[in-house]
């Protein structure tokens, strides 16, 4: 017999007012592409191309170090990685959910969660890091 049981509407099919309606991403991309065009244009006679060489180059960085970051984050679990595994809570194993409300400003940024059962907050790797009691 399951831990948890299932309620019978978790077994229903997605409802058909969820899909974006008809022609609406073809519509974004029919705009976005000449509206990118045209603000290359724009930028392309307003800055310099030694300017945007160095944006570029600071830009590039920017993003290669931060790639850097999270894989090491993610490899040695520290707060910058990414977890993509199911977490249980620490303190009563109760299966926290994937979609997440955070309570405090540290769960919005770095991820993690507040347990319903015993109140026990963990980071996003399930780990404990306090206890606070629900009244």
């Amino acid at each position: 017999m399951p831990l948890i049981q299932l309620a019978s509407e978790d077994y229903s099919p997605p409802s058909r007012d969820m899909s974006p309606a008809k022609g609406t991403i073809a519509r974004s991309i029919l705009l976005g592409f000449p509206l990118c065009v045209l603000l290359d244009i724009v930028l392309g006679i307003l800055i310099p191309d030694h300017v945007m060489n160095v944006v570029l180059v600071v830009m590039t960085s920017i993003l290669f170090f931060g790639s850097l970051l999270v894989a090491f984050g993610t490899v040695t679990r520290n707060r910058w990685g990414i977890n993509t595994k199911p977490v249980n809570c620490p303190t009563c194993g109760a299966a926290m959910p994937r979609l997440r409300r955070p309570k405090s400003l540290t769960q919005a940024l770095w991820a993690g969660g507040t347990c319903g059962k015993c109140g026990c907050e963990m980071d996003k790797w399930g780990r404990f890091t306090t206890l606070k009691r629900i009244s």
